[in-house]
């Protein structure tokens, strides 16, 4: 049974190191770097844009807002 399991094994292992692949290392100066850092980052920092159609409530927050406050002004 442990020569079955030892050759299952081996074959696994063999198979994984063939799909896996290793990544390529990151060559760039320091420089380079914070380069692209600074490239990436939002132009108005964080927050500071206008705001995306999920950052709104939705239509049925809004209903029930409103529908409460009218009750309370009644």
């Amino acid at each position: 049974m442990n020569k079955r399991l030892d050759k299952l094994h081996k074959r696994k292992v063999a198979r994984a190191k063939i799909q896996a692949k290793p990544s390529a290392p990151d060559v760039r100066t320091p420089e380079e770097l914070m380069a692209a850092q600074e490239k990436s980052k939002p132009a108005g920092g964080f927050g500071k844009g206008p705001q995306t159609h999920y950052a709104k409530p939705t239509t049925r927050n809004t209903a029930g807002a409103s529908r409460s406050a009218a009750k309370t002004d009644a």
